[in-house]
């Protein structure tokens, strides 16, 4: 019977890629994907921009059976509502806020407040640069807002 590799989508490691340890060390945030042939690859992010990780080379092919199994799935980068009121650093993120949700290197899920600024000359919510870290407790609780994703 074959294993059933991971689907597309980010992950936090567990454990170290088996041979490239030093590209794919244990507790850091990945992608892994299929490419154009259909074979599965891993790859970690270069830099983060407006708050989500880039993706670029080099990647590794999946080739291990086994260590797909050690990986722990993460919801996307994205907007979502809080499920509670949370106090930080003597400031209230009130239940229902818009947050911003991205990762740090170690795939540790980091929020972002939405803020209204009155020196925007747009209706505009902006979030700022400085994320707080959160557990997975809440990161599996947050509640995912769909929101266009406008080019200009």
């Amino acid at each position: 019977m074959r294993k059933r590799l991971p689907d597309s989508g980010l992950y936090r490691t567990t454990k170290p890629y088996p041979g490239p340890e030093a590209v794919i060390p244990s507790n850091a945030i990945v992608y892994v994907g299929v490419g154009s042939t259909g074979v599965h690859f891993v790859v970690r992010p270069t830099e983060r921009v407006r708050n989500r990780w880039v993706w670029t080379e080099p990647v590794v092919l999946l080739r291990s059976v086994t260590w797909p199994d050690t990986l722990r799935p993460l919801p996307q980068e994205g907007f979502y509502l809080l499920p509670d009121t949370l106090e930080v650093g003597g400031a209230r993120w009130l239940r229902g806020s818009l947050v911003q949700l991205g990762f740090d290197e170690t795939g540790r899920g980091l929020l972002w407040i939405g803020e209204d600024r009155d020196d925007e000359p747009r209706s505009t919510l902006v979030f700022g640069q400085d994320g707080m870290r959160i557990d997975d407790m809440l990161l599996e609780r947050l509640v995912w807002v769909p929101v266009l994703a406008a080019k200009r």
